[in-house]
């Protein structure tokens, strides 16, 4: 999702769902919002700094008091920029 501030200042958030792959413990669930802008820079560039969160499930670990879920969770912050022609 997209919120425009102004003509060249963008907000977004987003949400990616899918599957997480561990060799050994092997699928799991993973989640993955993201929150970041848009800056136009000039007539040609677009600067993105995110901020992401990442939380995956890798396995379910038997116990004898019950059953618990092995979860990795990790905190990035990106910048990207795009040049159009």
């Amino acid at each position: 999702f997209h919120l425009p501030f102004s003509r060249t200042v963008f907000g977004f958030v987003g949400v990616g769902l899918g599957l997480s792959y561990v060799d050994g413990p092997g699928a799991g669930f993973a989640l993955a919002p993201r929150l970041g802008v848009n800056l136009a820079v000039g007539r040609s560039g677009i600067l993105t700094p995110a901020l992401q969160f990442s939380y995956s499930t890798n396995d379910a670990i038997q116990t004898n008091n019950g059953t618990y879920l092995a979860v990795s969770t990790s905190f990035g912050a990106n910048i990207g920029y795009t040049v159009m022609w």
